[in-house]
């Protein structure tokens, strides 16, 4: 049984994102190896959709700034408190000032080990994955190349991402493949391709529904906040 064969089902690509964002790098890098050896289109893939600490810092601070109140100060104070000057300078820009005094305190604490600053950064990863299930935050505006396509388990096996050929395209390509085969035409061909730009269409608006969707959940969650301090 293959690394990958559990993870082929509908759902099972998120899953996977999520089990290598939260792996030491070591660990991280021994799964991507034996992903490649299966399936290079998995781990290339896979690499594109996958956040790390620095990747989150790269957004825009105004983005940042939702995130942080979020998780306890310590958690906060801890992820990066290894942060080279520019990658601080670029969080401390995406914090209020009153989360700053607080932070100011918890930067008195003893050093954290390694092993701890690691565990702080997958926790604001985790969380990070919840406000985007939730329609919190949208990948879409902060980083397009984090959006999973619907249905990008089967794409996959099929070698083209998120659009899976019909059992009768899947016919089609097998004939036209044979040039003696009866019965494939031109048009038949030309046909599949018509259905694939199709195909590509309507995933691209699958995708702008479950943003909208997500949108107005959201906007739901905040006017019920609302009518509650009313």
């Amino acid at each position: 049984m293959g690394m990958l064969d559990r993870y082929r089902k509908t759902g099972g690509f998120l899953q996977l994102v999520m089990l290598l964002e939260t792996s030491p790098a070591a660990k991280q890098e021994k799964f991507l190896t034996l992903i490649r050896e299966e399936s290079p289109l998995w781990e290339t893939e896979l690499k594109k959709r996958l956040l790390s600490f620095e990747r989150v810092l790269g957004w825009d601070p105004e983005h940042l700034g939702d995130i942080w109140p979020r998780l306890p100060d310590k958690v906060v104070a801890t992820a990066v408190w290894t942060l080279p000057a520019p990658l601080k300078d670029k969080f401390m820009a995406s914090i209020s000032v009153a989360l700053k005094r607080r932070l100011d305190e918890a930067f008195t604490m003893n050093p954290p080990t390694d092993s701890e600053v690691l565990s702080c950064q997958l926790k604001i990863l985790q969380e990070i994955r919840t406000m985007s299930s939730n329609g919190l935050m949208r990948m879409d505006k902060l980083d397009p190349e984090l959006v999973i396509p619907d249905g990008i388990e089967s794409g996959l096996s099929d070698g083209v991402p998120g659009l899976a050929p019909s059992p009768l395209e899947k016919q089609i390509l097998a004939g036209a493949a044979e040039p003696a085969t009866p019965g494939v035409s031109p048009a038949a061909v030309q046909l599949v391709e018509e259905m694939k730009d199709l195909r590509r269409k309507l995933t691209s608006a699958a995708t702008e529904i479950q943003t909208l969707k997500a949108e107005n959940q959201s906007m739901k969650e905040r006017l019920e906040q609302i009518r509650k301090i009313a």
